[in-house]
């Protein structure tokens, strides 16, 4: 694995050298007043390897500190490796009642379902991800892809709650879960030809009608491995912006049905808090589909914050010679 080092600000390096080069003015500034006092004092001329040293121990902390301003790092070049027989689609529920948190400072169901996923995704790099959202239908924002680069940001600006609202009228805080996953299932948001399809669905598993269990054989017809990821909490609430509780309650009615879909697709039910089974999951169902090299890419490794360590040890020996001095 080719190795190769990086500075990502190397003129920055100048002001701090600067900085330390009126240090080390006042480092002799300080030595030369010491021997006129100990001239005055008749102690003798005194140690001018004491003077030496200190100069060397702060011109040593400089260069450390100067070089950690630049921003070292250890780019590695590594092989890109793809499964392109395999397609990951993530879809988070942007509903209303993913806005429920447990308090008014406290994250969201929405906003931990994206962290989640966000922690998940670059555990499985290999495989290609697409995003969709989904309320009372669903919305690809991305297409499936090895870039991580374009997940993160898909995730981070895109998932929103309420976006897109929802298209028919009567919905208002729920998800219909049961007309989304239709739309997944049927609308070719798979490639066709796609050997291994797995569909990664965050939701609070709040729905306004019940999800058929003819839909999960369905999805298992289609050999779309399903893994529902459940963002919930008991108590939690939807905060306005006062951070007051606004008139909604928990609807965990439909729960069963939720859970019989996903049997009935040969899926996993997991908990937001299951994020190492989740990506075991991801590669349990995608293990079958072989890995092709797709290119090289570098891997940046800061190491700045090693050089500021380093520097700590001229400047505290600097210290301790001035006390026993």
């Amino acid at each position: 694995m080719p190795v190769a080092v990086t500075l990502a600000t190397p003129a920055a390096a100048a002001p701090v050298a600067a900085c330390f080069a009126v240090a080390l003015v006042a480092v002799v500034l300080s030595g030369r007043r010491v021997r006129v006092l100990r001239r005055a004092l008749r102690l003798g001329p005194g140690r001018r390897r004491w003077l030496l040293l200190d100069v060397s121990l702060v011109a040593l902390a400089g260069l450390l500190l100067a070089l950690a301003a630049t921003q070292p790092a250890v780019a590695r070049t590594r092989t890109r490796w793809t499964r392109p027989s395999a397609e990951v689609l993530f879809a988070f529920d942007v509903s209303r009642s993913m806005l429920a948190a447990a308090s008014p400072h406290s994250p969201t169901r929405l906003e931990r379902a994206r962290a989640l996923a966000l922690g998940v995704r670059p555990q499985v790099p290999e495989l290609p991800v697409g995003v969709v959202s989904f309320w009372d239908r669903a919305l690809p924002l991305s297409p499936p892809d090895d870039d991580l680069g374009l997940f993160r940001d898909t995730v981070g600006q895109l998932i929103r709650a309420g976006e897109p609202p929802p298209q028919f009228g009567g919905t208002t805080v729920s998800t219909n879960l049961s007309f989304g996953l239709q739309q997944l299932e049927t609308l070719g948001y798979f490639r066709r030809g796609t050997r291994d399809r797995t569909l990664v669905l965050f939701t609070d598993a709040e729905t306004d009608e019940p999800v058929d269990a003819t839909l999960g054989r369905s999805f298992a017809a289609a050999r779309i491995h399903v893994l529902l990821v459940r963002v919930h909490a008991p108590g939690e609430r939807v905060w306005n912006r006062r951070g007051r509780p606004e008139p909604y309650r928990p609807d965990v009615s439909e729960l069963g049905s939720v859970r019989h879909f996903v049997q009935a697709a040969g899926g996993r039910m997991l908990s937001e808090t299951q994020e190492g089974a989740l990506v075991a999951a991801l590669r349990d169902a995608t293990s079958a589909a072989p890995r092709v090299a797709s290119g090289r890419e570098r891997e940046p490794e800061p190491i700045g914050a090693w050089f500021v360590l380093a520097a700590m040890l001229p400047l505290g020996a600097v210290g301790l010679l001035r006390v026993r001095a």
